[in-house]
């Protein structure tokens, strides 16, 4: 974009546009970016078959990818998930325990209660 022009226009930065076959990708080079792109292109995709190769492969390797980080995902949640059940497992032994004693001490003292009244 040509921001000093009056109004700012939009300027083709590079003189030998191609298309390919069929016409549905536009291909060039510049040497930065600019604030207008082509979401996603690499240039590739224009011109000889080997592009095209180059192209499948990236797309297959995307995918891969994007494969291994849902199942990345996937595995901590199950991870995170299988933490708390042990913390939480771990918090019911210890409240189990001190209710356990608790309860002891309660019938503890109710039974020297008894015997104390009793002996008096």
């Amino acid at each position: 974009m040509d921001e000093d022009a009056n109004p700012p226009e939009w300027k083709c930065q590079d003189s030998c546009l191609s298309y390919n076959g069929n016409g549905n990708q536009i291909c060039g080079e510049t040497g930065h970016f600019t604030s207008f792109a082509i979401l996603l292109g690499s240039g590739v995709g224009c011109g000889d078959g080997e592009d095209e190769e180059v192209q499948t492969i990236i797309s297959w390797l995307s995918l891969a990818a994007i494969i291994v980080a849902v199942i990345c995902i996937i595995l901590g949640i199950v991870a995170m998930e299988l933490y708390m059940l042990l913390v939480r497992k771990k918090q019911d032994k210890k409240r189990a325990h001190r209710a356990r004693r608790r309860k002891s001490k309660l019938i503890n003292s109710l039974k020297k209660d008894a015997t104390s009244s009793t002996t008096l």
